[in-house]
């Protein structure tokens, strides 16, 4: 048998044969000339090897074979349909999938319960989310790897584009009971008088902390530099220091244990953007999870 030349309006013609059992209304129906319909008819059984159809001048019936053949074909057609179908969600935007890349600090706190939301308006539409670095999400968007990017604000983006999204405070962090815990707001330069953890070079909030600390020309006593918020928010609880973190960061932190206090002079905010990258296609599913992501911020 040789059933891979076989067409899609091929077995559209057997399944009609098969169905109506007739070779006149199947021309009619399908817009063939009977001649046509015969001719596919014999050719589909010359490549199967057997016949499907026992023809005599006043009926046509279909052979246990035929019957066989036609589930397949049956199946076969309906496939192809659903996944026109399918193909057609995707490109209205009903159905797709979206990947995202955000900081831990946007994937643990603002981001979830959009996704939620937007899961509820459009179920079709499956959102994963993965974290990273900054360095690793502008990666990731450049790369095609990730749909859109949810980072801070670069001076260099390189290709991408950035759309403003949301921007958090900066706030200090100190452990219940440290001398700051009681103020309504601190200066800089008031945490130089203390251990100061910081997080490694390179990344967002040591950009913006360092920033903060030239506006008091006194650089801080760092006691530990680490790479994790996490690690930041362990040692200022342990009382090993204090911190200066963006709020989204900031509430992460045990509330039990840590304060998180605004710093004045200067007060600086990390801006979050929307990053994409205009070097890959952009699904509809994509732009309607951004415009439900700007719409929907709280």
């Amino acid at each position: 048998m040789d059933l891979e030349g076989l067409t899609l309006q091929q077995l559209r013609v057997f399944q009609r044969v098969a169905r109506t059992l007739s070779f006149t209304t199947t021309s009619g129906e399908l817009h063939l000339s009977q001649s046509v319909v015969s001719r596919t008819i014999q050719m589909i059984e010359r490549k199967v090897g057997v016949e499907l159809f026992w023809r005599t001048s006043r009926s046509v019936q279909i052979t246990p074979a035929g019957t066989e053949f036609s589930r397949i074909v049956d199946r076969t057609l309906e496939t192809h349909l659903a996944g026109l179908a399918r193909f057609e969600r995707f490109l209205d935007g009903a159905e797709g999938t979206v990947s995202v890349a955000a900081l831990p600090s946007l994937a643990a706190t603002v981001v979830p319960p959009i996704v939620k939301s937007f899961a509820e308006a459009s179920p079709g539409i499956a959102v994963s989310i993965s974290d990273g670095l900054a360095d690793e999400i502008v990666e990731l968007v450049s790369t095609g790897r990730a749909d859109l990017g949810l980072t801070a604000q670069a001076t260099d983006a390189g290709d991408l584009a950035e759309t403003p999204w949301v921007s958090d405070l900066l706030v200090a962090l100190v452990a219940v009971g440290h001398p700051l815990a009681g103020e309504s707001a601190v200066r800089w330069s008031d945490l130089v008088s203390f251990p100061f953890i910081g997080l490694t070079e390179g990344s967002s909030v040591r950009q913006l902390t360092d920033a903060g600390f030239a506006h008091t020309g006194v650089l801080p006593r760092y006691a530990h530099v680490v790479r994790s918020p996490m690690v930041v928010h362990g040692m200022v609880a342990s009382g090993l220091g204090v911190a200066a973190l963006p709020g989204f960061l900031a509430q992460l932190a045990p509330e039990a244990l840590t304060v998180a206090v605004p710093i004045e002079e200067p007060t600086l905010r990390r801006q979050i953007v929307v990053a994409t990258s205009s070097r890959h296609p952009r699904p509809r599913a994509v732009a309607l999870f951004i415009r439900h992501l700007l719409e929907h911020t709280q």
